[in-house]
């Protein structure tokens, strides 16, 4: 009997080391690994000293859990192959959207030449020769009106002051001279606005040039509207109308 049972020792030992060795690379005991030794066991066991029941459904416990596992670990990859897919649709779906957004406007920006807008900036073109109006919308009636005109230093060469103004749209002509009354050099120059009402409080004020559109200019796959020396992106712009 002694010899028996040492027999299904070395019967249950050879069992597990063939089992282990499919997966003895990865060190990691699979759960059809951990079933085929419940079996070998089982089938191996001493008829002197059979499995306890304890033992029996601790192993089973054992097993069950391996099990959800490893579905957990196929379930968290599942999910992390849907979110890559997701991110993927939205990475195409977002460039394909830039892309049809700048037809769009490529072809919208093609459309206004020859026409006049209007659109929000802070710059003033002095050609040579003219004297270049800066329009502004009020918010309200202006008792005064401060146009402050800036060279590319930042240096302030000309306040404008006009007063009674109505509300709405308005302009004002710039001589192209500065405070010492001497023509400065053509260029872009910027241009800043305050307003006030009658008892001095301040009024919502915004630059709006407005002019012909004598041409389009991409930069940077980004569309701007050639307009009398200025470069006017076509976000910028609030009004398309045709001249009379």
């Amino acid at each position: 009997m002694l010899n028996s049972v040492n027999q299904n020792s070395n019967q249950v030992t050879n069992a597990v080391a063939s089992s282990s060795s499919g997966v003895d690379s990865n060190r990691i005991l699979g759960k059809s690994d951990f079933l085929k030794l419940l079996i070998t066991q089982l089938q191996f066991q001493d008829p002197t000293s059979p499995m306890k029941d304890q033992e029996f459904i601790s192993q089973l416990a054992q097993f069950s859990s391996l099990e959800q596992l490893q579905n957990m670990g196929q379930g968290f990859s599942d999910i992390g192959e849907g979110i890559r897919n997701l991110t993927n649709q939205y990475t195409n779906s977002a460039q394909w959207d830039y892309l049809l957004s700048q037809t769009i406007n490529n072809t919208m920006a093609a459309s206004v030449i020859g026409k006049q807008i209007k659109a929000v900036t802070n710059e003033v073109h002095l050609s040579d020769s003219d004297s270049p109006k800066i329009g502004f919308e009020l918010a309200d009636t202006a008792e005064k009106v401060e146009i402050s005109i800036y060279d590319r230093e930042g240096n302030l060469i000309r306040v404008i002051e006009v007063s009674n103004l109505p509300e709405g749209y308005n302009e004002v002509e710039w001589d192209g001279k500065d405070y010492l009354d001497k023509r400065v050099e053509p260029r872009t120059y910027a241009v800043s606005i305050k307003a006030y009402d009658s008892d001095n409080n301040p009024i919502a004020a915004d630059i709006l040039f407005k002019g012909k559109v004598s041409g389009v200019k991409y930069v940077e796959g980004n569309a701007y509207l050639m307009v009398a020396g200025l470069d006017i992106p076509l976000s910028n712009v609030v009004q398309i109308f045709q001249e009379d």
